[in-house]
């Protein structure tokens, strides 16, 4: 299957799903829901680094139903002279279910700590599998709803550097349909 598919295809299955998190730090508690829409594929996916392809700059979400369509396939995307800079991203992308379905860190982000990155975000997910880590960067759309904004994997930068580590007290995964819910983690209410 074209990896740019495979990637948008199993992206498509986040956008059933929603990720209730709860954390400590402190004494304080944070809590926030993670949601995708179609048009964050765009942006997690790296699309927008390719900027000598003007094509990619029209509506996000137009863009991702196109690669569902196969309007657009990872050859039409290696044709950039940039690929190189996301080919990555497109291939651990198709990865995040699994990734945030497992044991995972979460980071209050502080913009002005790091020297590595201007994002904008409250939140930095590092998710470990294998002997990779991966960068999820959120950000807050409400007061408990958080966007994903940014996805790589970590390179030589370790972007949790001067950041304020949490404690994941509990995550929830959400299936939206059917309505089920499935208790990832919980520090919260121990079980006997």
């Amino acid at each position: 299957m074209d990896k740019l598919l495979h990637s948008a295809k199993t992206f498509q299955q986040l956008l059933d799903i929603n990720y209730e998190f709860i954390l400590g730090r402190k004494g304080k508690l944070y809590r926030f829901t993670l949601s995708f829409e179609p048009h964050d594929f765009h942006h997690l996916a790296g699309l927008h680094k390719l900027e000598d392809l003007s094509w990619l700059r029209k509506n996000r979400e137009r863009i991702f139903k196109d690669i569902l369509l196969q309007r657009i396939t990872y050859d039409d995307i290696k044709k950039s002279l940039l690929f190189d800079r996301i080919k990555n991203r497109i291939e651990n992308l198709g990865r995040l279910q699994e990734l945030l379905d497992s044991q995972d860190t979460v980071f209050i982000w502080l913009k002005n700590k790091t020297k590595y990155s201007n994002i904008d975000a409250n939140y930095l997910i590092v998710c470990k599998n294998n002997n990779n880590t991966f960068y999820l960067f959120v950000k807050e759309e409400t007061l408990d709803k958080v966007r994903p904004i940014s996805f790589f994997a970590r390179t030589n930068q370790d972007y949790t550097q001067g950041q304020i580590r949490t404690t994941l007290l509990k995550k929830v995964k959400i299936n939206k349909s059917p309505n089920s819910k499935n208790v990832l983690i919980d520090h919260m209410n121990p079980r006997p």
